[in-house]
């Protein structure tokens, strides 16, 4: 992955990324915010910049596998316009097969 990073202009050194795929928002909210896991995320503004801290979530159809580049393409998507139907985050969710804002 971190090659991946490089050829896309981001510093693997600097930036930590995650990319799962889960059956729905509850189920990942569930992992997310509980027990062992939950005591990570307490830390994450200790261990990055609080601006580099952002989720994003967009639906994708059974078995599909996306990839780190499409991950990194929905993270920017994010950060420069906001949560849409194609890529939100947990504050601001779009149910599958949203038309729009």
């Amino acid at each position: 992955m971190a090659k991946d990073l490089v050829r896309l202009g981001r510093d693997p050194m600097r930036e930590a990324y995650n990319l799962s795929v889960w059956e729905s928002v509850e189920a990942l909210w569930a992992f997310a915010f509980s027990g062992v896991h939950l005591e990570a995320v307490k830390r994450t503004r200790q261990w990055f910049e609080p601006e580099s801290v952002l989720d994003v979530m967009w639906w994708v159809p059974a078995g599909y596998r996306p990839t780190t580049e499409e991950g990194l393409a929905k993270l920017d998507l994010v950060k420069e316009q906001g949560p849409t139907p194609e890529g939100f985050t947990f504050r601001r969710r779009f149910p599958p097969g949203h038309p729009g804002r």
